[in-house]
C-alpha cells in the first residue's frame, strides 16, 4: 500500500531524503521517523532534505504535540544535523518555519524552507553536482507515493 510520505537514505551524501504528497498527518510523520532510525543506512548526523512541494494540506499545527514528543526523542538519540525543507505554497512555508521554531528550541537540527532544490542542495552541505541524482531520487520517491 503506498503512503502519503516516503524516505530515501543516501549514504555517500550523508542525506535522507524525505518527500510528502497529498496529506500527512502528525502520526504519519512520527511512523516515517521512526522507520528511518530503524534502518541499517541510518546514521543520526546524515543532513535531510524534506520536499513539501506537493503535501495538499500541511500537518495540523494543534498536532504539535507529537512533534514536539518526536523532537525530544531525537535529542534524547543525539541529533545534530541540518533540514532543508522545500516548498512552493504559503502553507508550506508557515508548516516550514514553524519545524524550524521547534526544532531551534529543542534539538540542535536547523531548519530552513527553500523555494529551489539547488539552495536546498547546497545549504544540507550536499554539492549541486548530485542535482541530477537528487532529482532522480524525488522523483523515484513521487513515483511511489500515494
Amino acid at each position: 500500500m503506498k503512503r502519503n510520505i516516503s524516505y530515501k537514505i543516501l549514504p555517500e551524501y550523508n542525506l535522507i531524503i524525505e518527500f510528502s504528497k497529498g496529506s500527512v498527518t502528525a502520526t504519519d510523520l512520527q511512523n516515517l521517523k521512526k522507520e528511518e532510525i530503524l534502518d541499517s543506512l541510518y546514521n543520526p548526523n546524515f543532513n535531510f532534505l524534506c520536499d513539501f512541494r506537493k503535501l495538499e494540506s500541511p500537518i495540523n499545527i494543534s498536532s504539535k504535540d507529537r512533534l514536539v514528543e518526536l523532537l525530544y526523542y531525537f535529542k534524547s538519540i543525539g541529533i545534530k544535523s541540518k533540514a532543508a525543507v522545500l516548498t512552493t505554497k504559503p502553507n508550506q512555508v508557515v508548516l516550514a518555519i514553524i519545524m524550524k521554531n521547534l526544532t531551534t528550541d529543542i534539538i540542535e537540527i536547523s531548519t530552513e524552507p527553500f523555494s529551489t532544490l539547488e539552495s536546498a542542495i547546497v545549504f544540507v552541505d550536499s554539492s549541486i553536482d548530485n542535482l541530477s541524482i537528487i532529482n532522480d531520487v524525488l522523483a523515484e520517491l513521487d513515483k511511489n507515493t500515494a
